[in-house]
């Protein structure tokens, strides 16, 4: 990964709501938008916001099933992002 793409991957996790997104779905594996708003107790426009925002820059998966969104950690994250992951979260 160069800088940019680490600047990108940092500026994701600088914030209290998406860390806990990423916490979530690093212990559950796979959960609804709505699940994930009530757990955060925040708006649905705001944890749709920072779901999108961790989609775009590759930390997060979406899959669509019968009119709702479900998202998971990227499959395909780098090793060395997992393992940041992994040692910030547990």
């Amino acid at each position: 990964m160069n800088g940019k793409e680490w600047t990108k991957v940092f500026k994701g996790f600088a914030n209290e709501n998406r860390l806990k997104i990423i916490r979530m779905l690093y212990s559950h594996r796979d959960l609804s938008v709505s699940e994930i708003r009530h757990r955060l107790g925040i708006s649905y426009k705001w944890t749709s916001k920072n779901l999108v925002d961790l989609e775009k820059i590759g930390i997060l998966h979406s899959r669509g099933t019968k009119g709702r969104v479900f998202y998971s950690l990227n499959p395909r994250l780098s090793p060395k992002i997992k393992k940041i992951i992994k040692e910030f979260l547990t």
